[in-house]
């Protein structure tokens, strides 16, 4: 039931983690993956694996990877991220 929370859930914990001083306490790697595989071909992000694309999700995405310093990870397995967002854009 709470599925749709997922992304969001990842985001914010580790939010308060940082506030919190504590920003390794969560295994990076196992995070980072948990963002990647709600990743669509279209470059947005859903809230969960199977779930659709959305702007909401593909911020706290975007935002939960620049807190895991992980942009050198998805570098290497980057695809056309800005699809997505201009087409939420002309929509």
């Amino acid at each position: 039931m709470t599925e749709h929370l997922r992304l969001s859930g990842i985001y914010w914990g580790l939010t308060a983690l940082h506030i919190l001083g504590q920003p390794g306490a969560l295994p990076r790697n196992e995070l980072i993956q948990n963002v990647l595989d709600c990743w669509h071909v279209n470059g947005g992000f859903g809230a969960a694996p199977g779930h659709d694309a959305h702007l909401l999700y593909t911020v706290n995405a975007v935002q939960t990877l620049t807190l895991l310093s992980a942009w050198k990870e998805v570098d290497e397995r980057r695809q056309n991220g800005t699809l997505f967002i201009a087409q939420c854009m002309s929509s």
